[in-house]
């Protein structure tokens, strides 16, 4: 059964990254995720009130809720959005991937985990890697500080996710269903994500390109409503870390969608990143 959970979120989540890079091509990044979460939040809200509990649960556990949805439905993905804006939508996908390993080392230094050589050697695997592939996009962009940005943006985004998902860890722990969890979380980090586009008066326009809505619809239901539901199902049963394990092969997905939608150009640089990449988290996950 959790293979073909794993399976349905890598295939979901390994596409989804393109769909965000034909969102922001038409409309401001924040405002998309924004709208990705609003809808994906009512939709889950509607179908959830009539299971009973929604406003107890939000009641209880709301500053826990509040600080889940700001770090996995809010901050982290305006991140990521802007960064497909700067890099290839495969790359920041791969750069996702070290979700794992961000995960140990936030274990480690704040949470008084011990600390074993094949974290850290996964660790610095994952940065020769994500190194590598700056180098590979460098080559292929207008300028090296449009890559730096997208790169820059795309960890810093990864970092705040690893802490959204030791925060869902808690929420849960509290026996918080998955439905009302997502439901409540999206919906309140698009309230987030809203009240940053008021507070930097970005516009809210409605783009009339159809391709713009059938990337929302995609997002929402699929990359959204379907593929969190699946990843938090595996949160809940064996813990962000093991959870966090379906980010070794997405990126794969994603870039082969992007060498064919972007043009992504492989190159030696390329393979030997997404390999010490997909190595380092590998490497965590082994056993000892």
């Amino acid at each position: 059964m959790y293979i073909l959970i794993y399976l349905f979120a890598i295939l979901v989540w390994g596409t989804t990254w393109y769909a965000i890079k034909l969102q922001v091509a038409y409309l401001e990044p924040s405002v998309s995720v924004a709208f990705r979460f609003f809808s994906a939040g009512v939709i889950l809200t509607f179908i959830a009130f009539f299971r009973g509990r929604l406003l107890e649960l939000l009641r209880k556990n709301f500053r826990l809720m509040a600080w889940e949805a700001l770090l996995m439905f809010s901050a982290n993905y305006m991140l990521f959005y802007y960064a497909t804006s700067y890099i290839s939508s495969g790359i920041v996908a791969v750069i996702f991937s070290t979700l794992p390993l961000m995960i140990q080392v936030n274990q480690v230094l704040f949470q008084r985990e011990s600390f074993s050589r094949k974290v850290l050697f996964g660790n610095l695997m994952g940065l020769m890697g994500i190194s590598l592939l700056f180098a590979s996009e460098i080559l292929h962009v207008s300028n090296a500080k449009q890559a730096f940005i997208g790169v820059s943006l795309a960890l810093i985004a990864t970092y705040i996710a690893s802490w959204g998902n030791i925060q869902a860890k808690k929420v849960y722990a509290k026996g918080v269903p998955i439905l009302e969890n997502n439901a409540i979380a999206m919906l309140l980090g698009s309230f987030i994500t809203f009240a940053f586009v008021y507070s930097r008066g970005i516009e809210v326009s409605f783009p009339t390109e159809p391709v713009f809505w059938y990337a929302l619809a995609y997002l929402t239901i699929f990359g959204t409503i379907l593929a969190f539901a699946a990843y938090f199902t595996l949160l809940r049963k064996m813990g962000p870390e093991r959870a966090a394990y379906i980010t070794v092969l997405f990126p794969i997905v994603a870039l082969i969608v992007s060498s064919y939608m972007e043009g992504f150009h492989w190159s030696i640089y390329s393979f030997l990143g997404l390999a010490l990449t997909i190595g380092g988290n590998v490497l965590v996950f082994r056993k000892s």
